[in-house]
């Protein structure tokens, strides 16, 4: 039976020029009709299928055309690159299975906007880890600690964007990660990076104003009067992350910090 070169792409989901390509890649070989029409057989249908399968597998297109070439007459070859296939399917289900966990950290947080948004409660904060660089916040000068902060915004969302007020009226920004799934990696970076271990805060999400880059002391401000006019005193420094940005119309930017300010 012929087939037509627009019959195969539609059944396969790929267009005419990648059927173009295949053929001069000789794996598969058009035939013509007497009105010059080019056409396909069984064999030519089969060995598309066959490629279909193994692309399905994600396994590289050059790969399978060098298995159909007929340089590569060993069952054994195919065998273990579908092994390999194998091997990095499962390494990206561990990876897609993490992000989806970080992500419903992320979620349980942006939850608590409803009902913490402006509001306070007491309670103990995560162990966390602030990394950041003291004269560039999130973006170093330096090239060779540029290249180190890489290695945090990488693995966001795990990592989250973060500010920490120090002494006085100053805040920086930086990165944040649990304590508990800091990894090796982002701890040994040529960045100041601080161990903050949990403890007794006050805890509320603000919605900062919309000069937050450039003054982020500013959400700090009506959480330390709520804790003045209650009698208590800081006992460390303030840090929060940033939960969510809002844009409208304008470009002004709304934004959502969950602080803990720890209390004695």
């Amino acid at each position: 039976m012929h087939y037509g070169i627009t019959d195969i792409a539609k059944m396969l989901g790929i267009t005419t020029s990648a059927i173009r390509y295949f053929e001069k890649e000789q794996l598969i070989s058009a035939g013509k009709e007497k009105n010059g029409h080019r056409y396909y057989d069984e064999e030519d249908v089969f060995r598309l299928l066959s490629y279909m399968k193994y692309r399905s597998m994600e396994i590289p297109m050059k790969q399978i055309i060098t298995q159909f070439s007929g340089r590569e007459n060993d069952w054994r070859v195919i065998k273990g690159r579908v092994e390999k296939a194998k091997e990095k399917a499962l390494e990206k289900a561990e990876f897609y299975r993490n992000l989806a966990s970080d992500i419903e950290q992320h979620l349980s947080s942006m939850e608590l906007i409803e009902s913490l948004a402006g509001k306070y409660e007491f309670d103990k904060s995560p162990a966390v880890i602030f990394v950041q660089d003291k004269a560039g916040g999130w973006l170093p000068k330096d090239r060779k600690k540029q290249m180190e902060a890489q290695k945090w915004v990488k693995d966001m969302p795990n990592v989250c964007l973060a500010l920490q007020k120090a002494e006085g009226d100053e805040a920086g920004f930086g990165y944040l990660v649990s304590a508990k799934s800091c990894s090796e990696e982002l701890l040994c970076v040529d960045l100041d990076k601080k161990e903050i271990p949990s403890a007794s805060c006050v805890h509320t999400i603000v919605k900062a104003e919309e000069d937050f880059v450039y003054s982020p002391q500013k959400c700090f401000e009506k959480p330390l009067a709520y804790i003045g006019e209650r009698g208590f005193h800081l006992k460390g420094n303030p840090w929060g992350k940033i939960l969510l940005v809002e844009v409208e119309e304008g470009q002004h930017l709304h934004t959502y910090v969950e602080l803990w300010l720890p209390i004695c």
